[in-house]
């Protein structure tokens, strides 16, 4: 919030409260010679409210004589009444269904090597099992959700390579499973990166508490890298707790951590040994060999290896295979620069639909590294989720084998595919464009 003075104001000394309008309860209490209360220019002082306010809710603002003053030093006469300055927070919307859509509209926040907290204020859908404590703070029924989201960073200042890190925090605790990275190298307009990724995740009890947060991991310095307005999002969709699942962690906590392969000749398979979740009838684990798909048909897989390394500039992919064979369409990467502004670390991220065509087909995530590197990968930051789909939904599933598609640096550029893996009836894919999905 605001308060403006065309006269001219600076900070004085004094307190700014945020009373609830309903019972005059004090909500937040503000010194003005906290770092939450800046000034924009000679006329206008920005106060940040230090954590958010819940929603729909009336609410009127005190602020003490002497809190702030001319440019002269005569003190303001302060707001001691509960007319003056109030505002209303914004409304959810009705709750139904199974499906929650949030966004950031407004953004502008400054990323630092501290974690944060990412708030929305955008509410397109709002599901039966989500509830926003604040903007902050999704509330989750107990159960089984699929989580995804994407955030957009810029850099506003000229200092090159900024590294940030992005996370799902359940109950006060940052999840194995659902960690992304972006990288910007501020160099030829290179300003920008978002991070994305996703999990099943399981939720123990009514009302715990999930957010994203990020941080940056790089010592660049500054408070050159913002989040990105109107770029940034998460949706959830409760699942079926009937059906079966399986959640690995990279370790326990007990061993070492796994060693990247660093050869490009080889594919390693990534080692889970701490066992979250496991539907037996539906899914066996034994490290290496990989994670054994009991039944045949359709699985939803989400997989992200976390990687550490200081050498120079390298790349770590990340696959699927199934019996040994290469899923198409599964790779993705994270690009490490190592050892300049200590940007070394980061995970390469996948969530994908697979089908298997008979039982005891066996899945594995496996990683490959730039030949003559080093490394690891950080478990507690190493997960994979997945679930059991019912064959009975409809599905469709492209993959592009021409290797011939050309990106446009300065526009936005239509994928397209040029193998139809499945196509169910309710669906459609143009075979000119090779990009619409109707």
């Amino acid at each position: 919030i605001t308060f403006t003075d065309q006269s001219g104001i600076a900070v004085g000394s004094g307190v700014i409260e945020i009373k609830d309008a309903d019972d005059d309860q004090v909500l937040q209490s503000i010194d003005v010679t906290s770092a939450d209360v800046s000034m924009t220019g000679a006329q206008e002082a920005t106060i940040t409210v230090p954590s958010a306010l819940a929603f729909g809710q009336m609410v009127y603002v005190n602020i003490d004589s002497g809190a702030f003053v001319d440019l002269s030093g005569n003190a303001f006469d302060g707001i001691s009444d509960a007319t003056t300055w109030t505002f209303g927070t914004l409304a959810l919307p009705a709750q139904s269904g199974p499906i929650t859509q949030l966004a950031a509209a407004t953004a502008g926040e400054v990323i630092t090597t501290a974690d944060f907290v990412h708030s929305f204020d955008t509410f397109p859908r709002l599901g039966i099992d989500h509830d926003l404590a604040n903007s902050s703070d999704i509330a989750l029924s107990a159960g089984h959700h699929l989580v995804i989201y994407n955030s957009r960073f810029s850099r506003t200042s000229s200092n090159n390579r900024s590294e940030i890190q992005s996370w799902l925090n359940l109950a006060g605790t940052n999840l194995p499973a659902g960690w992304s990275q972006g990288y910007i190298r501020t160099d030829n307009g290179q300003t920008e990166t978002i991070t994305a990724g996703g999990a099943i995740v399981q939720v123990a009890a009514d009302n715990d508490i999930l957010q994203l947060q990020s941080t940056r991991t790089d010592d660049n310095g500054g408070s050159g890298v913002i989040r990105t307005d109107a770029a940034s999002g998460i949706q959830l969709i409760k699942l079926d707790d009937g059906w079966d699942y399986l959640s690995l962690a990279g370790h326990d906590g007990s061993g070492a951590d796994q060693a990247l392969p660093g050869d490009t000749s080889t594919w390693a398979p990534v080692d889970y040994l701490e066992e979250l979740e496991m539907d037996a009838g539906t899914f066996g684990y034994d490290p290496p060999t990989g994670v054994t798909l009991k039944a045949a048909g359709h699985y939803l897989v989400c997989a992200n290896t976390y990687a550490f390394s200081s050498v120079d500039r390298e790349m770590v992919i990340q696959r699927l295979t199934l019996d040994g064979a290469e899923i198409p369409g599964s790779k993705t990467s994270v690009y490490i620069r190592g050892n300049q502004n200590s940007c070394s670390e980061g995970a390469a991220s996948l969530g994908m639909i697979i089908a298997t065509t008979t039982a005891n087909q066996v899945l594995n995530v496996e990683i490959q590294q730039d030949v003559g590197r080093s490394g690891f990968i950080v478990g507690e930051r190493t997960g994979l989720t997945i679930v059991k789909l019912p064959d009975s939904a409809d599905y469709i599933r492209l993959t592009e084998t021409s290797n011939t598609q050309s990106l446009n640096p300065d526009a936005a550029t239509p994928l397209f595919y040029d193998m139809q893996v499945e196509v169910d009836a309710i669906f459609s894919h143009d075979a000119v464009t090779l990009s619409l999905i109707h």
